[in-house]
């Protein structure tokens, strides 16, 4: 649990095991099992996972990085441990964590980046290496920079895995890439062709989140003034109000794109699909209105990539304002880009699948919003508002405004706040898709045929290029295998001389391997640097390295063929009478296009005199099922069976507490009344209202909430409950309620038995105090304090030997305590 203020790293405890652990950190971890133990159960992976990246938040009062040192370290593995600025000092000076290797750094929340990248971070992300652990003291939250730190490093660490990713390119992008060969028709950079056109006009970005809502009245009075860009997420709050978006921009590579996606189905003809090359093929390949592509179509060179316009990122806000700018518009609104929660923590506008899991409450990153008020955010977002600031800057030099009407969205720099009412707009003189139509080319059976033709014949091209590379990787492969004694300049000259002749003659299909699986060649390289082995690992590393161009290479010619299997079908579809079998064996092979019978009946109304009853009986079917898939949540309450975790909103209530921030506590009560696991939530709402009870000085109604949490056994909540009514008692001089609530505290933690003692001593039940310093003191010895506090408590029970040999052995360990000599002057001062 937290605490309501900082508590000062005091005295190390000792437990029955001979370690030394700080109570204010780890008040309940060390006390009844040996750290060993718990460290084997909790964090064995630690020792077994080998050439990895572990970073682990926090030290567990430098026990952790103990047991990574006494029970060795896992093969080619780096440490991490990064400790608050506050705790760290104690940490670091510890006897057996001083002169570590250099692989194993404990460091401070300050320094704690650059040490990572003195630590290779980015060769361990690429090559999926890097792991994060809480320690157990993360966990218990006790004390209060625990969750910011946790949440800073994970939000770095997102941000630099993301930028470098993102340079490595992904298979699973290429591959959807791949499959939307034939429905990327329409290039991306023919929507700069219309600059001239927008340039006084206005153009809306609707994003997904909260403020959305606000804002869609307003929409539909002015869709026809402004060009509406719809990220397709949005299409189920339009469609139900009745408008109808000019463009619907989707970049989302997974097959969930379709489910937040579908109502974008059910618009009349008219939108304008902006999709990603690589957008998921369901959703693609069941669109049967207009479409363009962002990037390359194919994903080597070949003249067939032509006109591109290249996406941005990372997100579908990025790409939609990126066309918005392209086309030219003088001026673009960003309406529903909030980035960030609302006031009652929900994370989407009402419609959204979000919004009906109900508020995420756990998240402790925070940003200013528009009006000024401070809001709860999340590690994309925060990603996001950069880039978006970025981008903004390039557009105000392309002569676009770009304006945010949400007083409750983040603030972002380069964005300014302008409401609503407040913004002047030039409105359209002809709808936005319109003045683009005569641009796309005519839907057709015969301009069909032809590009599939052309990519079928670009597919055999690359396909053969692989195959003879093949062969020529075979070759290398082998000679390795038979030369495995040879010298390893010999070594390294035939397999250079391999690759001359691939890259002579095959250099597309080359790249595009390399490309393919570019993660894997890039891990093989950092491996090699993290290992720091220079001339010696260029020969060594060859058998890996052809090895894994075969495995590429292979994986490619797969691709290839589903490629072709999948135009083949695209031609069957317009074939004049279709092999219903071949269409229906090709769809079952590739389940994400099963939707597609929409377009294919959209696109060949003729179908009915081509096929007989029984076939038409299983497309009539095919029709029924996908139709369904598509409007089930608007026939129905849509119904989400998993919530947003509670984990850590305890921890995060208690800092607020801290911060006496009324504003956030009063929120987190909304957000908890409306979260759809009422039970767990029920009991974090008493906590919270006993915290809003206190800050408003009502302790009566504040001990009651608390009193509802505490039951026979002994949880978190039930912990910070009595450890509140404790305080509150005292406060009120109600010392019989706070003793009980210590009792029950003193069997947690070492950090209330003290309290306890203390607490009897005032209530002059000093045996009890006697003996519960004693319980105390055999497992905190080095204590002086609570020493003197039970040599005084000897001394008021008249026990004045007892009393002396305390205050004698306090000066034996601390010989220039002054309080103990002064007590001990004391007593011989005292008539015999």
């Amino acid at each position: 649990m937290g605490t309501t203020e900082t508590p000062p790293v005091a005295a190390w405890a000792h437990n029955g095991f001979g370690e030394r652990y700080l109570p204010e950190i780890n008040p309940h971890a060390f006390t009844s099992t040996d750290s060993t133990t718990i460290f084997r159960q909790r964090f064995s992976e630690l020792l077994t996972k080998e050439n990895s990246l572990h970073v682990i938040i926090g030290t567990d009062s430098g026990l952790l990085p103990l047991f990574i040192l006494k029970n060795g370290p896992a093969e080619g593995s780096r440490y991490l441990f990064i400790e608050t600025d506050e705790i760290y000092p104690a940490i670091h000076a510890l006897d057996g964590l001083k002169n570590l290797s250099p692989n194993l750094v404990i460091t401070s929340a300050r320094h704690w980046f650059k040490e990572a990248q003195e630590l290779q971070l980015v060769d361990y992300i690429y090559l999926d290496a890097v792991r994060i652990w809480d320690s157990l003291s993360v966990n218990e939250a006790l004390f209060p920079g625990y969750p910011q730190l946790a949440a800073e490093v994970r939000k770095q660490l997102d941000a630099t895995a993301y930028e470098a990713i993102m340079k490595l390119g992904s298979k699973n992008y290429i591959n959807k890439q791949i499959a939307n060969l034939s429905e990327n028709k329409t290039p991306g950079g023919i929507l700069g062709d219309f600059k001239e056109r927008f340039r006084s006009k206005t153009a809306l970005v609707l994003g997904g989140g909260p403020s959305l809502d606000e804002f869609l009245p307003w929409i539909k009075q002015h869709q026809h003034d402004v060009a509406i860009f719809a990220v397709s997420r949005v299409s189920k709050s339009l469609f139900e109000q009745g408008i109808v978006p000019h463009f619907i921009v989707s970049i989302d590579h997974q097959d969930c794109n379709f489910g937040n996606s579908r109502e974008m189905f059910l618009f009349p003809d008219g939108p304008l699909l902006i999709n990603a090359n690589h957008v998921a093929p369901r959703l693609l390949s069941t669109w049967s209105g207009p479409s363009i592509y962002l990037a390359e179509r194919f994903p080597w060179h070949t003249p067939l990539n032509k006109n591109i316009l290249t996406p941005w990122g990372p997100t579908v806000t990025n790409t939609a304002l990126g066309v918005a700018v392209e086309m030219g518009f003088g001026q673009v609104l960003l309406v529903g880009v909030d980035l960030c929660f609302s006031q009652k923590g929900f994370t989407h506008a009402q419609d959204s699948d979000e919004y009906q899991t109900g508020p995420k409450l756990d998240s402790t990153l925070t940003v200013e919003t528009n009006g000024g008020g401070i809001a709860e955010t999340q590690s994309d977002y925060s990603c996001a508002i950069k880039y978006l600031s970025e981008q903004t800057e390039l557009a105000r030099q392309k002569n676009c405004r770009v304006i945010s009407p949400a007083i409750n969205a983040a603030k972002i720099e380069n964005i300014p706040f302008k409401p609503i009412e407040q913004i002047s707009i030039e409105p359209l003189e002809q709808s936005a898709l319109t003045s683009i139509q005569d641009k796309l080319p005519e839907e057709s059976r015969e301009n069909r045929e032809r590009e599939n033709l052309l990519i079928r014949e670009e597919l055999n091209r690359i396909s053969t290029q692989t195959e003879k590379i093949l062969t020529l990787l075979h070759e290398a492969e082998a000679y390795l295998n038979k030369n495995k004694t040879e010298n390893g300049q010999k070594k390294l000259k035939y397999v250079a001389e391999i690759y001359k002749k691939i890259r002579s003659g095959q250099n597309d299909a080359n790249n595009f391997i390399k490309q393919y699986n570019l993660k894997a060649f890039t891990s093989i390289i950092s491996s090699i640097n993290i290992k720091n082995i220079k001339q010696k690992a260029a020969a060594e590393k060859l058998p890996l390295e052809v090895s894994t161009y075969i495995q590429s290479a292979q994986e490619v010619l797969d691709i290839l063929a589903g490629a072709k299997d999948r135009v083949y079908a695209r031609l069957e579809e317009d074939a004049p009478v279709p092999d219903l079998e071949k269409i229906k064996k090709a769809w079952d092979l590739d389940i994400s296009h099963g939707a597609r019978i929409l377009v294919w009946k959209k696109r060949r109304p003729d179908l009915y005199s081509c096929f007989s009853k029984a076939d038409l009986e299983i497309i009539h079917k095919w029709e029924s099922v996908n139709n369904n898939s598509i409007r089930e949540r608007l026939s129905e309450e849509y119904k989400i069976e998993r919530s947003y975790p509670l984990d850590g909103v305890d921890a995060k209530a208690a800092n607020l507490f801290a911060d006496k921030n009324r504003t956030s506590l009063q929120r987190l009560i909304d957000g908890l009344e409306r979260h759809p696991d009422t039970e767990a939530a029920g009991e974090l709402l008493q906590l919270v209202r006993g915290y809003l009870y206190e800050l408003d000085h009502q302790y009566d109604q504040a001990l009651s909430s608390y009193q509802e949490l505490v039951h026979d056994t002994m949880t978190p909540l039930a912990e910070e409950a009595l450890r509140r009514i404790s305080l509150i008692s005292l406060s009120q001089n109600n010392l019989e309620t706070a003793a009980l609530a210590l009792e029950c505290l003193s069997h947690t933690s070492l950090v209330y038995l003290e309290k306890y003692a203390d607490l009897l001593c005032l209530l002059d039940r000093r045996q009890e105090a006697a003996d519960r310093y004693i319980d105390y003191l055999e497992r905190a010895p080095q204590d002086i304090e609570a020493l003197i506090k039970l040599g005084k408590n000897y001394r008021a029970m008249g026990a004045e030997d007892a009393a002396r040999q305390i205050f004698e052995l306090v000066l034996q360990q601390q010989p220039t305590n002054e309080t103990a000599r002064a007590l001990l002057v004391a007593s011989d001062k005292e008539p015999v």
